[in-house]
This record gives C-alpha cells, structure tokens and sequence, in this order.
C-alpha cells in the first residue's frame, strides 16, 4: 500500500541507500553479487536484508517507481560493472555479460506480494528501454573478443560494432551512457590501460616470432585484424623509416629544430606543411593535399600568424589540423552527402594506404609530445574524433569499411611502438 506520507524527498533518500547499499558490498564475489542482484529485483523475493528489502518496497510502492525505477536498477547495474571493470582478473570481467543477462530471464519462483508484481512489470519493461540498450552497449566492449580467430574466417560479414572492444583508445567517447557516476571513468581508464597493454605484449610476441619463425604461423601471433603482410610492413613503416630518409621520432625532431628559425607562427604553420608533406608522394600530394593541407592551416588561428611561436598555438593549430583530418562523415547541410573533409581522408586512404595515412596522423600528433598533457590531450582528441567515426558506420560490415578496421588497427600499432612502455628503441631492435 502506498504511504500517503512519503514524500519525493523520502524517495531520492532510499534510492541512495540502495546504491549505497550495493556499493557496501561491491567487493563480494560476482557470483555472489549476481545472485543478490537476482533476488533483488528479478525474483523479488527471498532477499536476506530486511532492511534493503523495505527500501525496494517503499519505492515501489510510491507514485515515482513507474518513471524513476529504469534510472534506479540502471545505477545499480554501472555501480557493480565499473567495480568489475576495475579489476585485472578476466573471470571478474565475464560477470557483466551474466548481470545484463539476467534482465531477459524470467522468474523461476511465484509472486506473493504486489510490490513483486510491480517489480517483475517494472524489470521487464527495464528491457525496453534506452538505458539497457546502453548496457548492451557495454557488452561490445565487454564481451567481445579480442582473438582474430574466434571471430569466425569471414569477419567481412560481421558489423564493426562488434569490433570496438578491439580498439581501447574509442572506449571513453564509445560509450556515451546514463552511466554518470564518478568510478566510470576510472574503470574505462583500467580497461582500456589493460587491453592496450595487452595489445602490446602481443604485438611484441608477434614481432618476435614473425622474425625467428617467419615460416611458423604461431596461434596468437597476429593482434590485428590486418593480414601478416600488412602488419609487418605497418611495424616496419612505424618503428622504422618513414618515406624520404628519416624516421618518425627523426622527421619530429628536425622540425623543433628548425623552430629556431621561426619568427612568427605563421611561418610554423608554413614548417609544418613541408614536415607532413615530405613523407607524401608529390605526385598525389601536388594534385590534392597540399591545396587541403594549405587551406586547412590558413584557417588555423589566423588571428594569431604573427604572434611568436609558442607550444599552445602549436598545438591548438595541430588539434585543428586533426578535427579537419579526421573529420566526421556527416555533411551538416547536406544529410544525402559526405563532409568534404571526410572526402579528403577515404582519398587518402584510397591513394596512400591506410598505414600512410595513419602515418599522418601519428606525424601530427607527435608534434605534441614534448609536455605529456598536451600529448594526452591530443591522443584523446584523436581517439574521440576516430569514435564519431566509427559510430556512423557501426551498423555496416566490416568488408563495407575495411578502410576503417584497418585504420584503427595500424593506429593501434602506431600508439604501441611510439607511446608504449618500450619506447621507439626497443622496436627499432627488433626489426
């Protein structure tokens, strides 16, 4: 029966006694948990704690549950999940796919009371709506499978969406949920530094045996989805000399050095345009992108081409090179039609190969490297507009957009050998 005395006030004071409640015990075992969670609100009955028991039914039982309740079991649900995403064991991180789960089962024991009805109406409707689409959503990354070979011989078939929990660096602009609770993005940041250290050793492991072994296909050896061909040469590219003479740490570091010279950001910008341009071949460079690249920085803070050189206007003038770079697809004025910038990169692709333009992007962004929050700044930046992007076309397959699988894989590689625990050296040493 509902209280006529209990109040909106009353109501917001129990929900946070239940997530302080599941917050309490977060540090139970997932199977434990699991079956708390169960008794709680799938079965609704049979929960041990009186006390939580009485809190589920006063809200229930009150005019808000019917519009607030979806909001109360999605809070509960990211409390238990970031707590596992925190953690480093794998048999932890296989309990949010059985907690997301247990919304589609159906009650094995009889409803008694009306607050278990309500609750069973409740939960079932729970499924319908947007915050547990999110929570499906989480499963991508959760869920899926970082093997090349469990993902089946033809993947051209499967939809990248299925693919994103192989790019860590999409993962905190991936997951755009209601999920607004000050561990979310601690447990993002676990995860997606576990899963590139990860990638990393396994690239190394695959490196390592390609050389010793190049006629044994190991079993985990690839980390991509690109072929051996691919990735090897992508290693090679990246670790070793970018077109022309130099590599990429060498051509990085010419270009500081020639900042000397500079009187005015306006000749930086200048710098900067022979500096990405030198590792393009002119032939397509002459024709297309020295226009676009022109342009691009012509309209980078204009208001400030006389101004000194500085490492803010370095790198603002590179984040805007990058938004322009990896723009995304959607034409604003036009939904029929691409964005001409977004042109410019699938043309890059097409003519230089995703590994040189990945090369690209890595030549711009180590333009940011010598303070590390600029550096991480930008890496975000990089990893967020790859996100937009990968969001429009994660309703395609994956032989639709290869181009872009193949992008995110050579980034993986990129961010691995230039920013990963062994620094450029050690993989210099092993090619």
């Amino acid at each position: 029966m509902p209280d006529p005395n209990y109040t909106y006030l009353a109501f917001e004071r129990d929900s946070e006694r239940l997530y302080n409640h599941w917050l309490d015990i977060k540090a139970e075992s997932p199977h434990d948990l699991l079956r708390r969670f169960n008794d709680l609100f799938i079965e609704g009955v049979g929960y041990q704690d009186q006390e939580i028991l009485q809190v589920r039914n006063r809200i229930l039982n009150s005019p808000w549950s019917e519009q607030n309740f979806k909001h109360i079991l999605n809070r509960c649900c990211y409390i238990l999940i970031n707590n596992w995403w925190s953690e480093e064991k794998i048999e932890i991180h296989q309990a949010t796919p059985r907690l997301v789960a247990l919304f589609k089962t159906k009650p094995v024991l009889p409803s008694t009371t009306p607050e278990t009805d309500c609750l069973r109406k409740l939960t079932q409707a729970f499924t319908q709506t947007q915050q547990y689409e999110m929570l499906e959503q989480r499963l991508r990354i959760d869920g899926g499978c970082l093997n090349r070979d469990q993902i089946g011989n033809d993947n051209s078939r499967q939809p990248i969406s299925e693919l994103v929990n192989r790019y860590p660096p999409l993962y905190p602009y991936y997951l755009q949920d209601d999920d607004t609770g000050d561990g979310k993005q601690y447990a993002i940041a676990q995860l997606q530094a576990r899963r590139e250290k990860q990638f990393e050793q396994h690239l190394s492991r695959y490196i390592i045996n390609r050389l010793r072994h190049p006629d044994t296909r190991m079993a985990d050896d690839n980390p991509t989805l690109l072929s051996d061909q691919q990735l090897t040469q992508a290693v090679k590219l990246f670790a070793g000399k970018a077109k022309g003479s130099r590599s990429y740490q060498d051509s990085a570091r010419h270009f500081f050095a020639s900042l000397d010279h500079a009187q005015s950001h306006f000749v930086v910008k200048q710098q900067i345009h022979n500096y990405l341009t030198t590792s393009i071949d002119p032939g397509y460079s002459d024709r297309h992108f020295n226009t676009w690249l022109h342009e691009q920085l012509n309209n980078a803070l204009p208001h400030n081409d006389h101004h000194r050189p500085g490492e803010s206007l370095l790198v603002k003038t590179c984040g805007h090179l990058l938004d322009a770079l990896i723009a995304h697809p959607k034409n604003l004025s036009n939904s029929n039609h691409l964005s001409s910038n977004h042109v410019v990169f699938l043309d890059l692709n097409s003519n230089l190969g995703t590994t040189h333009t990945i090369g690209l992007v890595l030549k711009i962004v180590l333009l940011c490297r010598t303070v590390q929050t600029n550096l991480d700044a930008i890496k975000a930046r990089v990893a967020k507009r790859f996100a937009e992007m990968f969001k429009y076309y994660e309703v395609q397959v994956q032989g639709q957009v290869s181009w872009l699988t193949e992008c995110l894989d050579n980034l993986m590689v990129a961010y691995a050998i230039h920013f990963g625990r062994g620094g450029v050296s050690r993989w210099e040493s092993l090619l």
